[in-house]
């Protein structure tokens, strides 16, 4: 499973992080991420979570013909507010995360979903 972070760039997404996408995407129908699932989760200072730049995020994996979970988004604003020793520790939040985690564990080969599973919250 492959991950990436990134901060929001007026508004939208970094050049570096679009063009990796975009070099990652070669060639088109035959690369690493064609039919792979995808999961964007932003979180941000402010309260609108860096939506715009998921947005920008969601549609340039479509182009690139991944498979962005489907589902509400995961935005997480006013972040320092919910992260206690370098861990998310606003339950609904984690919770509202974690769902979205599990949607993205259950588009993923048969053979690999315990690999990536989490551990329960309960």
């Amino acid at each position: 499973m492959a991950k990436a972070a990134a901060r929001s760039c007026y508004h939208g997404i970094p050049g570096v992080l679009k063009n990796a996408l975009d070099w990652a995407s070669r060639p088109l129908g035959r690369s690493a991420l064609t039919g792979k699932a995808v999961l964007v989760i932003s979180v941000s200072p402010a309260f609108t979570s860096g939506d715009r730049a998921q947005a920008q995020a969601n549609e340039t994996l479509l182009a690139i013909q991944s498979r962005p979970v489907l589902g509400p988004q995961v935005v997480i604003g006013n972040v320092a507010d919910k992260i206690r020793d370098g861990r998310l520790t606003d339950e609904p939040s984690l919770r509202f995360a974690l769902s979205a985690i599990d949607r993205l564990i259950a588009l993923c080969p048969a053979g690999h979903q315990a690999e990536y599973a989490q551990p329960s919250l309960s």
